[in-house]
């Protein structure tokens, strides 16, 4: 039971993710120029931090050193992740 709903948590990021860049880039440019790229970037933190938390708690410590070893190269530039990867390590 618990694996299905692991797995569903999964397909509402994705889903949810995917959704949020379609909607970000269906709509003419026009539309966005309120909403500034920092907002965005939250928005996708957030969602990555969400999973993260959800797969510690479900005890599935490799999928996290699989998202670390996989968006490193996207993330490391960003101060607000610094703390993340160092906790990763531990």
């Amino acid at each position: 039971m618990q694996c299905n709903a692991e797995q569903s948590n999964r397909n509402s990021i994705s889903g949810a993710h995917a959704r949020s860049r379609c909607l970000m880039f269906d709509f003419p440019t026009h539309s966005f120029s309120f909403v500034s790229l920092s907002v965005i970037k939250k928005y996708e933190f957030g969602l990555y931090k969400f999973y993260l938390i959800e797969a510690l708690r479900a005890g599935r410590r490799e999928k996290v050193g699989e998202f670390f070893e996989k968006m490193h190269a996207e993330l490391s530039p960003y101060p607000e992740w610094k703390e993340w990867f160092c906790k990763s390590l531990t």
